[in-house]
């Protein structure tokens, strides 16, 4: 995905029937791994986007997928001189980890997904803070079964017909039903190590006996600076 095309998706439309945003940008914050931050010069408006990681199998035994990261989006006005920070969830064995975007004023999080446990499928990553929208990511599935695909998100991962009826992971949270271009990260198939999960956020799927730990894919942070429309 491009940024061009990502930046399209964002001016062609409004939130919830409203108009479509300036075209006036100031700056791209598109960050997959660590931490960042910037300080606005001027009066603007962030758009800020975040997804929590994926979560992955513990072990190989673990037969079900892991949960896709939740997602969160802010529009917040900032005056000059006002500094926004973020980190990004990493990719981890087990749980993946949370996106955490600091504002004035308030912390935001995009939890990642949780890691299968006891046979049952890792549950989606939930967001909390005071988002704008706040979606949950997708259960992973349990044993055979297809990996949840939630509202706007990615696709829950299949489950493979074989000896272990591996689940699939759950696809990430996600907002294409109402920006065109932001594309979320889909669960991985169930099969031997989970493979076919991508970023940000899809949960990776069961793996075989003896397939060993899988991790979920990494989240990701994405803002955009435009001017203060009048």
């Amino acid at each position: 995905m491009g940024a061009g095309q990502t930046l399209r998706g964002l001016v062609g439309q409004g939130m919830r029937g409203g108009r479509a945003l300036s075209t006036d940008f100031l700056a791209v914050y598109d960050s997959t791994s660590g931490a960042g931050s910037f300080t606005s010069t001027t009066a603007c408006v962030a758009l800020i986007f975040a997804w929590g990681a994926g979560g992955g199998a513990v072990n190989g035994g673990d037969d079900s997928g892991g949960g896709g990261g939740a997602a969160g989006y802010k529009r917040v006005k900032l005056s000059s001189r006002r500094t926004v920070s973020w980190t990004v969830g990493a990719a981890a064995i087990g749980d993946g980890g949370d996106s955490v975007v600091s504002i004035p004023g308030t912390t935001l999080t995009a939890c990642g997904g949780k890691a299968p446990s006891g046979g049952v499928g890792g549950l989606g990553g939930t967001p909390s803070g005071n988002w704008d929208i706040a979606r949950r990511g997708g259960n992973g599935g349990t044993g055979a079964t297809a990996g949840e695909s939630p509202l706007g998100g990615g696709a829950g991962g299949n489950w493979s017909i074989g000896a272990g009826n591996d689940g699939g992971g759950g696809g990430a949270a996600g907002f294409t039903d109402l920006f065109g271009g932001l594309v979320p990260g889909k669960g991985g198939n169930g099969n031997s190590g989970g493979a076919n999960a991508t970023a940000p956020g899809g949960g990776r799927g069961g793996g075989e006996m003896g397939a060993g730990a899988t991790t979920g894919t990494a989240g990701r942070v994405f803002i955009v600076l435009v001017r203060n429309p009048s």
